[in-house]
């Protein structure tokens, strides 16, 4: 039988749930109270730093996400061009999908709207064989130089395919800023285009369709049929599409 020293320590620790259960209180108040009064700005801001900072993201970290996922690499052999094809990464972060798709052959030109990220990347060692620029969707076809000298990616021949960065297409606020970014980027992109996203069909009554996370920011999550209605609006054909587990995620042309 334990001691009564044991049964005490054990009943310690017990109690700390106490701090759980008050941390997850909290968090649903703070995310609840963002998404009633944060504006525009806050959550550009907000999650420029959010991804800036995390070392998942900086390919200068050794906790840098540095290879595709298995569901990337099923769409992209399934779907995407062989090498040399020229290939558009939206939402680029740190550079994770371009790093890996340049090793490959492809020749990759990249953006995303938070500088630091942009910086970091375009240093990096991959990142000197990738054109990389700081912009965002609702700039395209605009998009700048790290020098700060602005690139009309619409000038030159289009993109064999393109790549919506993991969940991009989720951070962004409102259904037309998603029809937008969707038609943008199929206007520069001749080829097909695999766009990622967070699903709210596998939770408990279908979910909340706009977050606030501490650890990424704002985002929203999508139906299946959401979705669809999404890139129908935008003019684009629906290749395929798969909503569930490991990641959800759709392939779309321009129609």
């Amino acid at each position: 039988m334990p001691s009564g020293l044991t049964r005490l320590a054990a009943w310690a620790v017990r109690a700390t749930y106490l701090i759980d259960r008050a941390y997850r209180q909290f968090d649903r108040l703070r995310s609840a109270a963002v998404l009633r009064l944060a504006r525009e700005a806050f959550y550009d801001a907000y999650n420029g730093v959010a991804y800036s900072k995390t070392p998942s993201y900086d390919p200068s970290s050794a906790s840098f996400r540095s290879a595709l996922f298995d569901w990337e690499e099923r769409a992209i052999a399934a779907w995407f061009p062989a090498p040399p094809a020229r290939v558009l990464i939206c939402g680029a972060g740190g550079g994770r999908e371009a790093a890996v798709l340049a090793r490959r052959g492809y020749q990759v030109t990249a953006f995303d709207p938070a500088e630091p990220l942009v910086r970091a990347f375009a240093a990096s060692e991959p990142g000197r064989l990738i054109d990389v620029y700081r912009g965002a969707y609702g700039t395209l076809p605009v998009v700048w130089k790290t020098s700060g000298e602005p690139v009309d990616l619409s000038a030159g021949v289009r993109f064999d395919a393109a790549v919506l960065g993991w969940s991009s297409l989720s951070h962004l606020r409102g259904d037309q800023a998603c029809v937008d970014a969707l038609r943008a980027v199929a206007g520069l992109t001749a080829g097909p285009m695999l766009a990622s996203y967070f699903s709210r069909d596998d939770q408990p009554g279908g979910g909340t369709k706009e977050v606030f996370s501490i650890t990424i920011g704002y985002y929203r999550q999508f139906s299946a049929d959401e979705v669809r209605d999404l890139a129908a609006r935008a003019g684009l054909r629906l290749l395929h599409h798969e909503n569930g587990a490991p990641w959800p995620f759709m392939i779309l042309a321009s129609g």
